[in-house]
């Protein structure tokens, strides 16, 4: 704390003097407030983590069509080769 000139140094040992009356409420919704980013936070791991989920889910099905088009399109193949000899 700075001393301005003739100023005397008093060192404050009881905060309570220092507290503005409201400041009790602030500290309540800063509570309230931490509550819910606390709260939010949780809920935006959980979705990044169902994306995830998802998103592996949407690689493989892609993935298995993809197989069974290749498939389909070498059984059409054989069967042409059949019809055509």
């Amino acid at each position: 704390m700075a001393n301005f000139p003739g100023e005397k140094y008093t060192e404050h040992t009881d905060d309570s003097q220092n507290k503005h009356p409201a400041q009790g409420v602030f500290q309540d919704k800063i509570g309230d407030g931490e509550k819910v980013v606390a709260e939010v936070i949780k809920a935006g791991e959980a979705a990044l983590r169902e994306a995830k989920f998802r998103k592996t889910g949407l690689i493989i099905a892609t993935c298995f069509i993809f197989l069974l088009s290749i498939a389909l399109f070498l059984k059409i193949r054989q069967i042409d080769k059949k019809k055509s000899s």
